[in-house]
């Protein structure tokens, strides 16, 4: 098994030191090269938001809005020329259906934070000529078809109902225009923080990575060593004997 002392020039404090401020440096750098990569698939019109923005753009284009009542308009005329009673039946229910679900999103949109702009074009501007279209399909169009009135049913169709309609499309329009603006700009927004963000991150990799490579290498270069070989006895001075000794060497000369 490899050990710490097995590496090229980790017999020396100096050595180890060289060696973990390089490990530290390659470490940093890993690490910044792994934050940058999530970074980059997760910013704004990276990889894995253009897929989940293409989801929600093939949900809504495939199930018609809950909250434009395009789908209870179309209902209406499908009404009118329907021969079959069962079938006119199924789509009376269908259209208290999309009224119910209508209302259900307008209350969720009541709870949301969304700007002031675009919360009165929705739930206001939109929402009353849609609300007075269900009423008026209820109260007038679907008892005409009831009483096989034809000409009245087609007559609320083209008159009252399509111009309660129209006024809730332009509203939709308006609050879809409102909106692609606002997304475009915090689109905008997100990628100046996720760019700003990666210089951040590397340069706090970078110092970092330098900062500690210079501490290892000054602790390193602090390795200093007394003069002699290990486990030498220190010099004596030239001064004479020790003081312990001194006695004997005075019998010696005497």
């Amino acid at each position: 098994m490899a050990r710490w002392s097995d590496l090229p020039g980790t017999g020396s404090i100096r050595g180890r030191m060289a060696w973990l401020a390089a490990l530290t440096a390659v470490g940093f750098a890993l690490f910044t090269v792994v934050a940058f990569r999530a970074l980059d698939r997760l910013r704004v019109n990276g990889p894995l938001y253009g897929q989940i923005v293409m989801g929600k753009d093939l949900v809504a284009d495939i199930l018609p809005p809950p909250a434009y009542i395009i789908e209870a308009y179309l209902t209406v005329h499908r009404l009118l020329d329907e021969p079959d009673p069962a079938v006119r039946q199924g789509l009376i229910e269908r259209g208290r259906v999309l009224a119910a679900d209508f209302e259900s999103r307008q209350a969720f949109w009541l709870t949301q934070p969304l700007p002031d702009g675009l919360r009165r074009g929705l739930t206001e501007s939109a929402a009353a000529p849609a609300r007075a279209f269900f009423a008026l399909r209820d109260t007038a169009l679907v008892p005409a078809v009831h009483a096989g009135d034809h000409a009245r049913a087609l007559a609320l169709s083209q008159g009252p109902l399509l111009a309660l309609y129209e006024a809730h499309r332009r509203a939709i329009d308006e609050v879809v225009e409102e909106a692609g603006l606002r997304i475009a700009g915090q689109e905008a927004e997100a990628q100046a923080l996720v760019a700003t963000g990666r210089r951040r991150l590397l340069l706090t990799g970078v110092g970092l990575a330098g900062v500690l490579s210079a501490l290892g290498l000054l602790l390193a270069g602090a390795d200093t060593r007394p003069a002699g070989r290990p486990g030498e006895a220190p010099r004596r001075g030239a001064a004479g004997p020790a003081p312990g000794n001194r006695a004997g060497a005075l019998r010696t000369g005497g």
